[in-house]
């Protein structure tokens, strides 16, 4: 008998062993079978059905994980840990009061057992007691420091409660403790996304699938973050990952019909949805997708169906009315678009977007108290009140976007931060605009001025004027079919109105198809007469009133302006406004980047803002930097993908000094004619003096004698050179609000020599200037005319007999120098003062406008010591121009 007994107990071995090691090796199933074996032979022994539990656990089949433990807890009534792991089965299947049941039990029978309190703490958290499952992980970790998966239990508590930063926090300690936790990078990583540090998440991601190449999670939720850096190529690839890996993974379709509905991509959108709803009939999310899908379409009533679908399925889904709210708005049901949007805002009480679309339909209603409140919300929760309206309506501003450029225009509103920062002289410019525009309603003392920046209050204002019988009205704002519009001038004309637009620009001499002037402004005029029309005002004129340049001269600015009627050319284009409002509304709201490739529209009729993003893959030595290449064979080349020159094919038709240049970049060889160079520095006669003046030309004169946009020197750097190579270098920099040009004058005729040649870079503006201040000062006229014959242009040689790869197609002096004289660059400027910060980003001056804006920036400051900074800048500015062309002067003569 001992002897079977022993051959019992073997055999109970092997099979043990062996059901051990099959499950160790995940081989569920042939486990199981070796512990069938194994219980046949001892029945009564306990330890096998919590092993056994476990594989089944381990397999999915929590019902029969279940039996397992009912016979371990018959078997041994005071084992802690069969009850705790029969709680999991059974918070497994979802029976929640069982397993609290359990939990109860096992830790009444062994209090300090950790994994109880975690595995209680996760049931809690099913049920959403989320206070209770963070006190239960709080114990577990109490009893476990070091309990990894506590941690990221608890951080998924925080995650509901919207706690990211303690998400983030408890994850990284589960990982500190478990390095290999795949799902707590994962869950990290969702943390990330919601505090917007998408590079962090996506790092956190990468690290997850790494550990565990089939956590499907962690590539729907890297797809999410793709999403949100619009990189939707990439987070199509993630969700269709995730979708291969689980194919009845329902959120993976709804987050692949979002992208495809982001992309324009509308039937594959709602595909998606469908897919999703089949798997899934209780998602309302997917629900609310497929709406706003069917919404971009435009079938409206499809829209609200499945929005009323995801309402029924999730009456708490805040969007799910924000959207519904937003169709019956484009159906013009604006009633019960208010109804939804009051219950988006009842749900989610910071739904800033809710705020903000409300107030847009109060504005349609004309209920502007109520918008203004609205918006006034949206920009204290995230939104800008002033601005915001704008964001939903076209203004005329950005209808002219959209003529340049409809990436433009998408860009504008979806990513305005991509626009490079303003710089001094484009500040410069906008703020003469506005000075002559205000200058100009001098001329109208009749009338009257809206004076607020926010829209709405300026609709307001505007029908309060007409309704008064103003005759004249600045800054009237009005809006029609989604368009806000504001005329610098509306005049009364009879039972009509004219519009007269302001512009800081002169009369265009040249006549191109019969206009006389700029095409843009006549675009301008135009949306404004379709605005104000549709609003139910009749317009009998379009004016433009712009700088009369010839004959205005100060200080009589009685005929500082001009006025066109240009009623004809602006009508000429009316019958295209209301499609390009369409066109650019559909645009301005959608979610797909316009498809535009770069060209001639960067820069015309104005340079683009985001020019610089669009272009930074352009090389610095491309195509553009090729003289005189037409725009029609540099879009030619832009079609074909060839922008490096490299990829500029030699048989490609360029003119033989373009195919010069193209070759001197391949070769990387300069094209340099010593002999014609030493020929022409040979007619310099010595002392030779290098001189630069820096002007200003302000749209509204201010010194007697001069005319608008006409140059007057306030600054000039001189160096002389004699002939023992000594070297001395004169300046002047006026420093105060007076006429500049009689002290100038005064300091360069004692430092320019009667004799000796005078050296420039691009005599022609010199030549003005000079021939300028000769009319000015006749008394000294003979003495400027013999400075102007004496002019030697050195940009001649650049022009016409030295080339090199590096200057990049221009012959500018900024272009120039730094490749004759690399020492000599505006960055590696001594200005003489150490204690002198002139790399003062907002003090930094790099060419001549923003030597002008400076200057002006100067004259007004009040602070001495910011005023010393930008004197000594613009000297050192104005310094390297003369010191520059003495040093090419030396390069080229081999001194």
């Amino acid at each position: 008998m001992n002897s079977k007994l022993t051959d019992r107990d073997n055999l109970f071995s092997q099979h043990s062993r062996r059901g051990a090691q099959r499950l160790f090796a995940r081989k569920y199933d042939e486990a199981i079978e070796e512990y069938n074996k194994a219980i046949e032979l001892k029945p009564d022994y306990a330890p096998i059905y919590s092993i056994r539990g476990y594989a089944y656990r381990i397999k999915g089949d929590f019902e029969a994980a279940i039996k397992d433990y009912n016979k371990l807890t018959e078997l041994r009534p005071d084992n802690a840990d069969a009850y705790c792991d029969r709680g999991i089965a059974y918070s497994k299947i979802g029976d929640f009061a069982r397993a609290i049941q359990d939990f109860n039990k096992a830790i009444q029978l062994k209090p300090n057992l950790a994994d109880t309190y975690n595995g209680r703490g996760l049931t809690y958290h099913q049920i959403n007691e989320v206070d209770l499952a963070i006190e239960d992980y709080n114990t577990a970790i109490q009893l476990r420091p070091d309990f990894a998966k506590a941690y990221n239990n608890r951080a998924l508590a925080y995650q509901d409660k919207g706690d990211t930063d303690k998400t983030i926090e408890d994850t990284s300690k589960a990982i500190e403790f478990q390095p290999n936790l795949s799902y707590a990078y994962n869950n990290r990583g969702n943390a990330y996304v919601r505090k917007g540090i998408t590079s962090l998440a996506i790092k956190d991601f990468n690290k997850a699938i790494h550990l565990n190449p089939n956590l499907v999670e962690a590539y729907c939720n890297r797809g999410v973050a793709y999403e949100n850096m619009r990189e939707f190529e990439r987070a199509i690839e993630d969700y269709t990952k995730a979708i291969e890996l689980q194919p009845d993974y329902a959120e993976a379709y709804n987050n692949r019909g979002v992208v495809y509905n982001k992309k324009g991509e509308i039937e594959l959108a709602i595909e998606n949805f469908n897919k999703a709803i089949e798997i899934n009939p209780k998602s309302a999310n997917a629900y609310r997708g497929r709406g706003h899908a069917y919404w971009v379409k435009g079938e409206f009533d499809r829209a609200i169906v499945d929005h009323n679908k995801a309402i029924e399925l999730n009456p708490n889904l805040a969007e799910a009315y924000y959207n519904r709210g937003n169709a019956y708005f484009t159906k013009g049901e604006l009633e019960r678009a208010i109804e939804d949007l009051d219950k988006a805002i009842e749900l989610q009480p910071d739904y800033a977007e809710a705020y903000y679309n409300r107030g847009v339909v109060w504005s349609r209603l004309q209920q502007w108290e109520n918008a203004r409140l609205d918006l006034t919300v949206a920009n204290i929760i995230g939104r800008d009140s002033i601005n915001s309206i704008q964001q939903i309506y076209l203004t005329k501003s950005k209808y002219l976007s959209g003529l340049q450029c409809h990436k433009r225009l998408w860009y504008e509103k979806n990513y305005s931060g991509r626009a490079a920062n303003i710089s001094r002289s484009q500040q410069r410019k906008l703020d003469q605009s506005k000075e002559v525009g205000i200058l100009a309603r001098d001329y109208f003392p009749e009338g009257v001025l809206i004076n607020t920046i926010d829209p709405l209050i300026s609709i307001e204002q505007t029908e309060a004027a007409i309704a008064r019988g103003n005759t004249c009205i600045f800054e009237a704002s009005f809006m029609f079919n989604d368009v806000l519009v504001k005329c610098d001038i509306l005049q009364k004309d009879g039972n009509s109105w004219k519009i007269i637009e302001v512009k800081a620009s002169t009369v265009n001499s040249t006549v191109k198809k019969s206009k006389i002037v700029k095409e843009e402004y006549l675009h301008d005029l135009a949306i404004q007469k379709y605005v104000l029309t549709g609003y139910g005002l009749s317009v009998s004129k379009t004016h433009l009133m712009l700088i009369n340049s010839k004959a205005c001269v100060y200080p009589d600015l009685s005929n500082l302006f001009t006025i066109e009627d240009v009623t004809d050319q602006v009508d000429f284009l009316m019958d295209d406004v209301d499609s390009n409002r369409e066109t650019f509304k559909t645009i301005f709201g959608g979610d797909v980047e316009p498809n535009i490739l770069i060209g001639e529209q960067c820069e015309k009729p104005y340079p683009c803002p985001f020019k610089e993003y669009c272009w930074q893959s352009v090389p610095e030595k491309s195509i553009f930097t090729i003289s005189r290449l037409g725009w029609d064979k540099k879009d030619d080349l832009i079609i074909k993908g060839i922008f490096d020159l490299e990829d500029v094919p030699v048989d490609y038709p360029l003119s033989q000094k373009q195919r010069a240049y193209v070759n001197s970049v391949i070769d990387k060889q300069p094209e340099i004619d010593n002999a014609a160079i030493k020929r022409l520095i040979s007619n310099l006669e010595y002392p030779i003096h290098f001189l630069d003046f820096e002007t200003d030309n302000p749209a509204i004169p201010r010194f007697d004698g001069l005319r608008p946009y006409q140059h007057f020197p306030f600054q000039y750097s001189c160096h002389v050179l004699h002939s023992d190579g000594r070297v001395e270098h004169h300046e002047y920099i006026h420093t105060d609000t007076t006429d500049p040009r009689k002290p100038l004058v005064e300091s360069l005729l004692e430092c320019v020599a009667p004799h000796g040649s005078i050296v420039v870079y691009n005599a022609n503006f010199e030549k003005g200037v000079l021939e300028d201040l000769a009319l000015s000062f006749p008394e000294y006229a003979s003495t400027f005319e013999a400075m102007i014959d004496r002019l030697w242009d050195q940009l001649d040689i650049f022009k016409n007999h030295y080339t090199h790869p590096d200057f990049c197609g221009s012959n500018s002096l900024k272009n120039v120098f730094p490749v004759l004289v690399p020492s000599l660059r505006h960055e590696n400027l001594d200005v003489h003062d150490e204690n002198l910060d002139v790399h003062d980003e907002n003090l930094d001056v790099r060419d001549g406008l923003e030597a002008q804006a400076v200057w002006n920036l100067m004259l007004n400051a009040t602070d001495e010591t910011e005023k010393g900074k930008m004197i000594e800048q613009l000297k050192a500015y104005c310094e390297l121009d003369t010191l520059a062309t003495l040093e090419i002067h030396k390069v080229l003569t081999g001194e």
